[in-house]
Order: structure tokens, then sequence, then C-alpha cells
């Protein structure tokens, strides 16, 4: 199960890929946005966590 895709979703301050435990990054449509390109951003922002740099930027330059 999901977050509901509502305007109350993205006012949400704690969606992200950063938790409290050491390490442990979250991927997927819930910390972006919803549906499958939400899933894909999702692992876009995870990666951008983990490499410490835009991995956005990364893909538009590839």
């Amino acid at each position: 199960m999901s977050l509901a895709h509502t305007p109350q979703r993205f006012a949400l301050r704690g969606l992200g890929a950063h938790t409290h435990a050491p390490g442990l990054l979250l991927t997927g449509q819930d910390v972006a946005s919803a549906g499958v390109s939400g899933a894909i951003m999702g692992c876009v922002v995870a990666a951008s966590a983990a490499l410490e740099r835009d991995a956005l930027q990364d893909i538009a330059t590839a």
C-alpha cells in the first residue's frame, strides 16, 4: 500500500530517501511521487543520496 496521491501528501516533510537508521535509504514511489514515473524518480533520489551528488544531472549528461 502506498500513500494517497493528495495535496497533503506533498506537504509531508518526512518523505525522502534518508532514514534515521545509518546507511539505510528508501526508494520507490512514496519517496517522490505516485506511479511508475514516481518510482523511477524515487530511485534517482535514493541514488543521489547514496552518491552524495545529483544523479539526475549525471543522467542528463550521459
